[in-house]
């Protein structure tokens, strides 16, 4: 799916973004159909987290989200290790602000400073009730 190649996804006007979540919610539908488990690793903001529900709540699916941060200097080391491609500069710390603006509830929060990615995923796995949306099915 393209949203960064030939425009970046901050700098998208709304197409390729668009085009993007319509693309995941027919996916997630699809794997959700054939009772695969699916895990969304991309930005979603509350906003776009409601389609996931919607969808949810349609196919009767438990939604476990979690917003993974860690602090301004871990930020910038892990985005210094991206592929040069990749590197998001001071638009890595921008996208921490912005979530931090978003009042998310703090359940949902996982701050992953000093975490390898193995430690985060066993953390997660071990802990999925803090992370679960109760839904009315």
């Amino acid at each position: 799916m393209v949203v960064g190649g030939h425009v970046r996804s901050w700098m998208d006007n709304g197409t390729y973004i668009d085009l993007l979540w319509d693309n995941i919610s027919r996916l997630l539908e699809n794997f959700i159909a054939r009772d695969i488990e699916v895990i969304i690793d991309y930005i979603i903001y509350p906003e776009r987290l409601k389609q996931i529900l919607e969808i949810a709540d349609r196919y009767h699916f438990q939604v476990c989200y979690v917003v993974l941060i860690a602090n301004e200097g871990e930020l910038i080391v892990r985005d210094k290790q991206r592929p040069a491609d990749a590197i998001m500069g001071e638009r890595v710390l921008e996208l921490l602000e912005e979530f931090n603006s978003r009042n998310i509830e703090e359940r949902f929060i996982l701050n992953t400073t000093g975490f390898t990615v193995s430690e985060t995923v066993k953390y997660i796995s071990s802990n999925k009730d803090r992370f679960k949306i109760y839904m009315n099915h």
